[in-house]
């Protein structure tokens, strides 16, 4: 505008010049035109308004009074005067200028508009219509009407012979707010080449790069500003984005924001820029104060908004955050129905107000179900409230959409750690069935369930010592002898065998436990005739039989006697190894004449991988001589020793005849006192304690399995991490830009040897002229046959080109499987499967979309191309008066080709992008999935479960 009240001020002359007025008016117009000069507009303006007083029809008079009105900034009389002006001289583009100037200065962009157009219509050449178009487009930006400015300088620029610097950067300008950010490049770049350069236009393009993503282009225009002022607060805050874009030190950065801030303390930019150094050092704490304190400072709405957006945000990674509820109420009363704001209000009066809560979260989720926020907001009410099961799941949504949220990572554990459901520390019996709950909620730890539950069952009942041997080795015969009497059945067949339990009774008897699970009770009488009685069929019906019998450390100590494990029938190997996991303790019986077998020591490696206290006891002594006992139990204690607690020698046979004739020699021979003594110190007298390690042991076993499942798990899910991470710098190597050069390339060769085959066929069909005036002709078959050898040669190229696409997809796939693999050893694939699938359907998506869109749009471009009349514009143009040369022929041919890279290479590169695009966002989303079966397993079950045994 000052360079259109410059080129006003030079026509005062013109003005004078062309007055067809008496002489002493255009005396006293002088006088006023030579004030102004002088800088004296009120002089002027008193020799005006003696003119119009006398000659009221002078529109010179009254434009020259409008100037001098103008000149002492009384807009409104100037425009009132130049307005009468415009009634007289309505074709003068001067004085429409003026009067737009006028408006401008008033203050009402819209009426200086229609003032630029009235100098539009009445400008007489290019010149004055480009200074029209130009104010027309400055105004538009004043107005910030950017598409309306763009179009007004678009129509200078073309009228101008070369674009001046000026018109550049209003170019760029308007560009820029219009959204095109690399013809706003364009047109900035050549505005900067000013020496030196406007502050303004610097200052765009350093945003413009830097929106770019060309930081380091970004940085040198800084560069340029700063060395114009070391002390521009707008160049200093582009140079903190700039360092931020770049990744540069955090601490450099922060205190380049800090000395801005110093500078611009009323900034909000810079506020904002200092918060956004905080939030990206992982400090949200540290950044919320100044995004709160650029809200409170910046003037436009719409950025106010953007700016509380940021900051809800940055407000959802606390766990407190006191000034939430103000902030989303701020975002609320820009935009009432905004998801983020409702959610954030919802967060911040959940447990004060829940069922207001309760309905702005209903209300966020009918506007937007996967709104940034939503899901965060509901999980972290959900956990609030105890509800870990719908917590988890709302977290894991918030981390889909929102991966590097740290506050849904740390709730998300929290959920899981409740979702364990086990109790606080203490006792353990009453935490065995929370554990087994726990253990069955996976399918890969449901099998250990069982182990606790039975640990739970018999957690409080007396100690059972499972009396264990090869078959005749003299167990039911050592049963009978800890009872004094024979009932436990001795010299049964091994199908006619059952599982006898001694426990304590009220009175002596029987209880027959059958396997459709009938009781049946005996006296004691007829214990023995129903054990005798057994044939195999049915010795495999019955479960167990329990001998009861009144003797008080049966109340701490139960006794069970099993078939051999040599010869169990199948009827009983089942019940027999479940009462082996029941077992707290054993009783090995050797054999005197065949002890030390290799069965035997299977047999005991399985029951000190159980860690089940072992006593061994060599029987049948009596059958030795001293001699072959000492050899026997010396070769016991050397292959058994570190299996069994003790071998103790003793024959059973011997102790029961003894107690049962009172023959007192003949049980101290028998060295069954011994032996029970050792049982009494060893195992009766301390049973609560042997009970509890037994107890804990197996629970340590069985919980030890499940952890290395856990851990199994955890360690294919570090494979697969890696597999992941490899495949994500492979498909960057692999799908990178410069990898589709070959194809190009190869594109480009033939596409050059089809159109070399072509012109080599023209030479053979075309009549050449025969004198000089004449013209090369083609037949109309020529034609057809030209078009159609082109359109087909086009099509081979590009099933070609389709081919070696395919193939390269082909190989993509094989590898992406290959390295996938650990994936499917982490057992976990029900969180993932959905992925893998999609990453096929997403390859074969891709090659459909290559073939449609690329291939088939071009085959289907060229053949349209040339039937549309290259070929023939070829045949009857350009080739009549050709040389007829290959070099000449295939020179005009190729003028009228179809555009490879327009129609063929460019769309080959988007689509290749747009793979590679594709498959790292597929790549993204399963690393996360992993990330989350890891924080389930760790904090669900790992660390849980890792936390039930007391140390």
């Amino acid at each position: 505008m000052a360079k259109l009240w410059d080129t006003i001020g030079q026509k005062l002359g013109d003005l004078l010049d062309d007055l067809t007025t008496p002489d002493a008016l255009r005396e006293e117009l002088a006088r006023g035109v030579a004030a102004m000069d002088g800088g004296d507009p009120a002089a002027a303006e008193a020799c005006f308004r003696r003119v119009v007083d006398q000659e009221d029809d002078n529109g010179r008079a009254w434009q020259l009074l409008g100037m001098s009105l103008l000149a002492q900034e009384r807009t409104a009389e100037a425009i009132a005067a130049l307005e009468l002006a415009a009634a007289r001289r309505s074709g003068d583009f001067e004085l429409h200028c003026t009067l737009m100037e006028a408006e401008r200065r008033r203050g009402d962009a819209q009426a200086a508009l229609a003032r630029a157009n009235d100098a539009l219509r009445a400008a007489s050449g290019p010149e004055e219509m480009v200074r029209a178009y130009r104010a027309a487009g400055a105004l538009h930006l004043e107005l910030s009407a950017w598409g309306h400015a763009l179009r007004e300088l678009s129509k200078a620029a073309a009228l101008c012979e070369e674009v001046d610097r000026d018109l550049a950067g209003e170019l760029g300008r308007a560009t820029y707010h219009a959204g095109d950010l690399d013809q706003a490049r364009i047109w900035l770049s050549m505005a900067a080449t000013a020496t030196p350069p406007q502050a303004g236009v610097m200052a765009l393009l350093a945003r413009v790069l830097l929106e770019l993503g060309q930081a380091a282009e970004a940085g040198m225009a800084v560069d340029r500003l700063l060395e114009q002022d070391p002390q521009d607060p707008e160049a200093r805050l582009l140079e903190v984005r700039c360092m931020l874009a770049r990744a540069e030190d955090r601490e450099r950065t922060r205190q380049a924001a800090l000395a801005l801030l110093q500078l611009s303390a009323d900034h909000p930019e810079a506020h904002a820029l200092l918060g956004q150094v905080y939030a990206e050092a992982g400090d949200p704490a540290g950044a919320v104060p100044h995004l709160r304190q650029a809200v409170a400072l910046e003037a436009s709405a719409a950025a106010r908004e953007q700016l509380l957006r940021r900051l809800l945000r940055l407000e959802l990674e606390l766990d407190e955050a006191p000034g939430l509820a103000a902030d989303a109420q701020g975002l609320l009363e820009l935009q009432p129905a905004a998801p983020l704001g409702l959610a954030a209000l919802a967060l911040a009066i959940a447990a004060e107000q829940p069922d207001r809560a309760r309905g702005l979260l209903e209300q966020a989720a009918g506007e937007a179900p996967r709104a940034e926020g939503v899901r965060l907001v509901q999980g972290l009410i959900a956990l609030e409230q105890g509800r870990a099961h719908d917590a988890a799941g709302e977290l894991e949504a918030a981390l889909r959409q929102s991966p590097g949220s740290a506050r849904a990572r740390r709730a998300l554990r929290l959920a899981q750690q409740q979702r364990a459901e086990l109790p606080p520390g203490g006792d353990l019996y009453p935490r065995l069935p929370a554990v087994a709950r726990l253990l069955e909620s996976h399918p890969a730890l449901s099998s250990h369930a069982h182990d606790v539950l039975q640990v739970h069952e018999v957690f409080d009942r007396p100690l059972l010592i499972c009396v264990m041997g090869e078959f005749n080795s003299g167990k039911s015969t050592l049963v009978n002898a800890l009872i004094g009497e024979e009932v436990a059945a001795m010299g049964v067949t091994p199908t006619t065998a059952t599982i006898n339990l001694l426990k304590f009774g009220e009175r002596r008897q029987a209880r027959v436990i059958w396997r459709d699970d009938h009781e049946e009770l005996l006296a004691w009488s007829e214990v023995r005739e129903f054990l005798d009685g057994l044939n195999a069929a049915r010795a495999t019906e019955v479960r167990q039989v329990e001998l009861l019998y009144p003797a008080e450390e049966l109340l701490q100590v139960n006794v069970v006697d099993t078939p051999g494990l040599n010869s169990l029938v199948e009827g009983h190997e089942r019940t027999a190894r479940d009462v082996l996991a029941r077992a707290d303790a054993v009783i090995w019986l050797f054999s005197a004449q065949q002890a030390g077998k290799q069965t035997e020591k299977e047999a005991l490696d399985l029951l000190a991988r159980h860690r089940l206290k072992t006593v061994g006891v060599l029987n049948k002594i009596d059958r030795l001589s001293p001699e072959e006992l000492a050899e026997v139990m010396r070769h016991l204690e050397q292959g058994f020793g570190e299996l069994v607690d003790r071998i103790m020698p003793v024959s059973t046979r011997q102790a029961l005849r003894g107690m049962t004739g009172d023959d007192d020699a003949l049980l101290q021979q028998s060295r069954f006192p011994a032996l029970r003594a050792h049982l009494e110190q060893s195992l009766f007298s301390r049973s609560v304690e042997v009970k509890r390690q037994a107890t804990r042991q197996r629970l340590e076993l069985s919980l030890g399995a499940a952890v290395t499942t856990l851990e199994q798990r955890l360690s294919a899910l570090d494979r697969a991490d890696a597999a992941v991470d490899r495949l994500g710098r492979w498909v960057d190597e692999a799908i990178a830009p410069v990898e589709l050069d070959p194809e190009r390339e190869a594109l480009r060769k033939a596409h050059g040897e089809l159109y070399r085959r072509g012109s080599v066929e023209v030479l053979e069909f075309v009549q050449p002229r025969r004198w000089a005036l004449g013209e090369h002709r083609a037949a109309p078959a020529d034609r057809d046959f030209l078009l159609g050898m082109l359109s087909e040669e086009l099509s081979g190229l590009c099933d070609a080109s389709m081919g070696r696409m395919e193939q390269r997809l082909a190989d993509l796939a094989a590898n992406l499987h290959r390295e996938l693999e650990p994936l499917r050893a982490a057992g976990e694939l029900e969180r993932v499967s959905h992925l893998l699938a999609a990453m096929d359907q997403l390859l074969a998506d891709r090659l459909a979309l290559l073939r449609e869109q690329v291939f088939t749009r071009y085959t289907a471009f060229a053949r349209g191309w040339l039937a549309g009349g290259r070929v023939d514009a070829f045949l009857t143009g350009r080739l009549r008066r050709l040389e007829l040369t290959p070099e000449a022929v295939f020179d005009a041919l190729w003028e009228d080709r179809v555009d490879l890279k327009a129609e063929l290479l460019e769309p080959l590169d988007a689509w290749h992008d747009a793979l590679r695009v594709s498959l790292q966002d597929l790549l993204d989303r399963l690393a996360l999935e992993l990330e989350l079966c890891r924080l389930e397993l760790v904090h669900r079950y790992l660390d849980p479960l890792g936390g039930v045994l007391p140390s």
